[in-house]
């Protein structure tokens, strides 16, 4: 092969190469994202749970206050 076939061989294989690295870079930046998007939706997850657990805490108290509420109202009843 003469010089500029060499050339022309290598600088296409140099553009091959950095094309290459890029795609790489940009899959290491994918996996990066959908980590922190997996993160996030985890932490959403967990929040959720958290908040489904009092919801639930306060309905039971006011399920409690209510029923104590009409005994209240029934000893008052009883008082007039």
């Amino acid at each position: 092969m003469n010089e500029d076939a060499m050339k022309a061989v290598k600088t296409v294989l140099n553009k091959h190469t950095l094309k290459t690295q890029d795609i790489v870079k940009r899959w290491d930046i994918f996996r990066f994202v959908i980590k922190l998007k997996n993160a996030k939706i985890t932490e959403l997850q967990s929040r959720i749970a958290a908040l489904k657990t009092e919801w639930e805490i306060n309905r039971a108290v006011i399920k409690h206050l209510r029923k104590n509420m009409k005994a209240v109202r029934k000893k008052w009843e009883l008082l007039i």
